[in-house]
């Protein structure tokens, strides 16, 4: 992705489960970024919290958020 102020998150999970879903969005043709804090921590040295958030371009929310309330229901 380009432009990242353009980004919006529709996901916070695990990086497990943020994974899967970017599968998902990719598969649907949607561009994703995920930003984990387990990167982060490992370049400060400090441990993480396991937890990403998944951002996607403002312009496919609509399509992203659809597609994420699925990915979250399937998940039950």
């Amino acid at each position: 992705m380009s432009e990242k102020e353009n980004l919006v998150r529709v996901y916070t999970g695990t990086d497990f489960l943020a994974s899967l879903l970017k599968v998902e969005l990719e598969d649907s043709g949607i561009n994703v970024f995920v930003r984990s804090d387990k990167d982060a921590g490992l370049h400060s040295g400090f441990a993480s919290s396991g937890f990403a958030q998944v951002l996607v371009d403002a312009n496919e929310l609509e399509k992203a958020t659809s597609i994420t309330k699925a990915f979250e229901e399937k998940m039950k």
